[in-house]
């Protein structure tokens, strides 16, 4: 089984991740030398601010599919979102208006830095009452996770999943961001690893140190569990 990466900027022009499809071939390339064999594509989706629609993800999905195959590659690209939550994010999932990952269950949902808690809980909780199966992305970045620990733990009982960056354990995101989002592996909160790969220099769309890092630190039984089996259980759409 190879490396799935559930969180990826890697179609060209839907937001601020590839703006080009030369980079986001290239990019796809760089993913599959780093034994990616799968890779969800997560635009960002903001109620709001505007958004690639549907339509639009699965069109450029196929047509970098298809490019990538004329390159030679193997890999392949799944459709998603990642989703800002608002008040109003349910109801567009629920009516196709946003995309879930790769057409499952799962659902990858994002907030700003310094959402409170009571609304992440309620975010957590509309999504549960639906029937679908939230994941946290990035979730070392949230100060109510930072700030109180108990509120992970809380959020995770409740039948959340959380999600890490890759760079975050490598200290992509500063000293402290790097210290928690290791506390949360060791404290077995973690379900998921993902690149949220941007481009090819500063976010590229490889685990490399990271996985090493892992497997140094936890064993290859982790590194299996983070970047293969629970990224397949979402295009299976079975739980974890």
């Amino acid at each position: 089984m190879g490396k799935i990466d559930i969180h990826s900027h890697i179609l060209p022009g839907l937001d601020d991740g590839a703006r080009s499809e030369e980079l986001s071939l290239r990019m796809l390339k760089m993913a599959e030398d780093d034994g990616i064999t799968d890779i969800i594509a997560t635009p960002h989706f903001h109620y709001r601010r505007g958004h690639a629609t549907p339509v639009q993800i699965r069109e450029t999905a196929s047509l970098m599919q298809r490019k990538a195959k004329e390159a030679g590659l193997k890999i392949k690209i799944h459709t998603g979102n990642e989703l800002y939550y608002t008040h109003e994010l349910l109801e567009t999932v629920k009516a196709g208006d946003a995309l879930t990952l790769a057409d499952s269950d799962y659902v990858l949902l994002e907030f700003s830095p310094e959402t409170e808690r009571r609304k992440i809980q309620n975010a957590v909780y509309q999504f549960l009452s639906e029937g679908y199966y939230p994941i946290i992305a990035h979730m070392e970045r949230y100060a109510a996770f930072q700030k109180h620990t108990d509120f992970t733990l809380e959020i995770a009982e409740m039948g959340a999943y959380y999600q890490l960056n890759a760079g975050s354990l490598m200290g992509a995101a500063g000293w402290s961001t790097k210290r928690f989002a290791k506390s949360m592996m060791k404290n077995g909160m973690i379900q998921f690893v993902a690149t949220d790969t941007h481009d090819e220099k500063e976010r590229p769309p490889r685990f490399g140190k990271t996985a090493e890092w892992i497997q140094k630190k936890y064993g290859e039984s982790e590194v299996f569990e983070y970047l293969c089996k629970n990224p397949q259980m979402i295009l299976e759409n079975k739980p974890i």
